[in-house]
């Protein structure tokens, strides 16, 4: 503002100076319609803005609980080694030798034996779990100030008046 008094008083003076540098009786008119007097005036916009509080004391936390499924893995169908196999095959057999006394009996438990060393498959399962989850929900608030729009200039030269619009820079 005080950039914009300055070179309108430096206007002043030069205006002033090239008058008096004129015939007399030209400036005595000049002075008689009043020469040169004026005024700015700022002008100012209420806005209202939509702010995020940000501090400690307005915590906002909602928590809600959800019940979640988890998947609990059953034992899967594996390709047994030859040894696994051959393992539960000779266990198998000697048990059914045992129980029968008989070489049928050795086959049967053999045969029993390699199909339980390969693992029965199980199915996965799935239970349910509650959690609760929480989080931080934001609070709004409306904030209004007064934002500079614009400046007007009202002044008189030489009796007539001239009004103008501008933006101050640099505010």
């Amino acid at each position: 503002m005080r950039k914009v008094l300055t070179i309108i008083a430096v206007t002043v003076v030069f205006i002033l100076v090239a008058i008096i540098g004129r015939a007399d009786s030209f400036m005595a008119e000049d002075i008689k319609r009043g020469f040169a007097s004026g005024r700015i005036i700022d002008h100012y916009e209420r806005v209202t803005d939509i702010v995020e509080v940000h501090d400690s004391i307005h915590l906002n936390i909602k928590c809600s609980t959800e019940i979640v499924p988890i998947v609990i893995p059953g034992r899967r169908a594996y390709k047994p080694t030859a040894g696994q196999l051959i393992g539960g095959a000779v266990i198998g057999g000697v048990i059914g030798k045992l129980l029968t006394n008989d070489d049928k009996g050795a086959i049967g438990g053999a045969i029993i034996g390699g199909l339980a060393s390969s693992g029965a498959e199980k199915p996965d399962r799935i239970e349910y779990v509650t959690v609760d989850r929480c989080r931080d929900m934001p609070i709004y608030e409306r904030q209004t100030k007064n934002v500079y729009s614009h400046s007007t200039i009202n002044f008189t030269l030489s009796g007539i008046t001239y009004n103008a619009r501008f933006i101050k820079h640099d505010l």
